[in-house]
């Protein structure tokens, strides 16, 4: 990589990374925003309820990560990214699932920008999860087991 690749990188890095959360309840993504939030290098652009609404909000703010809860209102985690995956690639999306079904029905997924964790990943873990994606350019399904 020459010199421009490592300003260009290292430029990155400088930036805060730019997170949208999307969940259902609303008290569980103020929490999590409150938690993000706190972090340097980290902001909580927007928030959505739906697949509908995270859809409209991933075009309008073109996070660099989104943190979706699997099940929504109006649809699933296979949607939003069968929707996303073309148009906005540089993209991740970690889903938040609770049990082991959605856990099967995510590894279907042939796609390097999904990853998951459960619910009840200790803040910690999740926080450095979370910084250790800044840079990843894909990877592999990955969870944290709470």
């Amino acid at each position: 990589m020459g010199n421009v690749g490592i300003l260009l990188l290292l430029g990155k890095r400088n930036q805060l990374m730019k997170i949208l959360l999307v969940d259902d309840h609303i008290l569980f993504r103020e929490g999590l925003a409150s938690l993000i939030d706190a972090q340097a290098e980290l902001t909580v652009v927007g928030f959505a309820g739906s697949v509908k609404d995270a859809l409209s909000q991933t075009e309008n703010l073109q996070p660099e990560l989104v943190l979706m809860d699997f099940n929504l209102p109006d649809g699933d985690g296979l949607h939003y990214v069968s929707q996303i995956s073309d148009q906005y690639s540089e993209t991740k999306v970690v889903f938040l699932v609770t049990n082991d079904d959605e856990i099967l029905r995510l590894e279907t997924i042939d796609d390097h920008t999904v990853g998951y964790l459960r619910k009840n990943t200790p803040v910690n873990d999740l926080l450095s999860y979370i910084h250790n994606l800044r840079g990843e350019t894909s990877f592999s399904h990955s969870t944290i087991d709470g």
